[in-house]
């Protein structure tokens, strides 16, 4: 799922991907499928393109200050 955040898209985020908060951080639920109607929240999320756009940019930055190769070496060699 990085990849769809990189590839200048809006995610839309199925309901049962619980982890999503803890991967993506707190904007990621504006694109979560909450509703009983799923056709509603697509149409929300791209009717509000740009808004939605910013919080995608916001959710980039915040994969690569948590999630980042770099990251993920430092965590890494505290076990060596």
């Amino acid at each position: 799922m990085f990849e769809t955040l990189l590839a200048d898209t809006l995610p839309v985020i199925p309901p049962y991907f619980t982890y999503a908060n803890k991967l993506y951080g707190k904007n990621i639920e504006k694109f979560t499928l909450y509703s009983d109607d799923p056709t509603k929240d697509i149409a929300n999320i791209f009717n509000n393109y740009k808004a939605n756009k910013k919080v995608v940019d916001e959710i980039r930055w915040y994969l690569k200050v948590n999630h980042s190769y770099e990251v993920r070496l430092k965590e890494l060699t505290q076990f060596v």
